[in-house]
C-alpha cells in the first residue's frame, strides 16, 4: 500500500461521514502531497485517493468546503490547489498565490470566503470554489520579522510570517510569528 510521504502538516475531516480525512504533507519528489483516507478501513487499504500537486514542494495546509465538496490545499512554494471531491479531480491551481510558503488557509461558511497567509506577511481572500478567484489582498499585514534557520540551509534569514488564520463571528483573526493577534472586522473583509 502507498503511504503519504512524511512529514504531515495538516488534516481536515471531509464529507459528513466523519470517517474520511484529508492529509497535507510531503516534500521534494513527492506525488502524494494531498491524500484522502478512509479511517474505517485497515491502514494498508485506507488510502482512497492521492492528488498529484505541489510538485517539488509540500502541501502545508488544507481546508474542506462542505457546501461545494471542495478541498483546497496550500503549499510551501506559494501555490494553491482546489480539488473537486465529488469527481476526485483537480480544479484551479494558482501559481503565485503568495511569495513563499503558505502556512495557513481558513474558510468562513457564513461570509463564503477563503483566506490564506504565510511567510510573505500578506493575507489574501479568495472565492471558496474550484476557480479560486482572488478577491482582496491585505499587503504587509505582519510588520514583525521572524528569524529562522532551515536545517538544509546553514544561513539565518528573516521573513514576515502569519502562522494561523481563523474566522469567528464574522471576523478574521491572524496570528503572527511575533506573537500578536490581528483582528479584521466584518467591514474590512467586504
Amino acid at each position: 500500500a502507498k503511504q503519504q510521504i512524511k512529514p504531515l502538516h495538516d488534516i481536515a475531516f471531509v464529507k459528513s461521514s466523519g470517517s474520511l480525512i484529508a492529509t497535507a504533507g510531503g516534500g521534494h519528489r513527492s506525488d502524494l502531497c494531498v491524500c484522502i483516507w478512509d479511517t474505517l478501513l485497515p491502514a494498508a487499504m485506507g488510502l482512497r485517493h492521492a492528488f498529484r500537486c505541489h510538485v517539488d514542494a509540500a502541501a502545508t495546509s488544507i481546508v474542506y468546503i462542505p457546501e461545494r465538496d471542495v478541498l483546497v490545499s496550500a503549499g510551501s512554494k506559494g501555490k494553491l490547489h482546489a480539488f473537486d471531491l465529488k469527481m476526485m479531480r483537480k480544479g484551479a491551481m494558482v501559481e503565485d498565490a503568495h511569495t513563499g510558503r503558505i502556512d495557513t488557509v481558513a474558510y468562513d461558511a457564513k461570509a463564503d470566503l477563503l483566506a490564506t497567509a504565510g511567510i510573505d506577511g500578506h493575507i489574501r481572500l479568495w472565492t471558496p470554489d474550484l476557480k479560486l478567484t482572488p478577491l482582496h489582498k491585505f499587503a504587509h499585514v505582519c510588520e514583525a520579522r521572524s528569524l529562522s534557520r532551515h536545517p538544509g540551509n546553514p544561513k539565518m534569514f528573516t521573513h514576515f510570517a502569519i502562522t494561523k488564520l481563523h474566522f469567528y463571528g464574522g471576523n478574521l483573526y491572524a496570528c503572527t510569528a511575533q506573537g500578536t493577534v490581528i483582528l479584521f472586522g466584518e467591514r474590512e473583509l467586504w
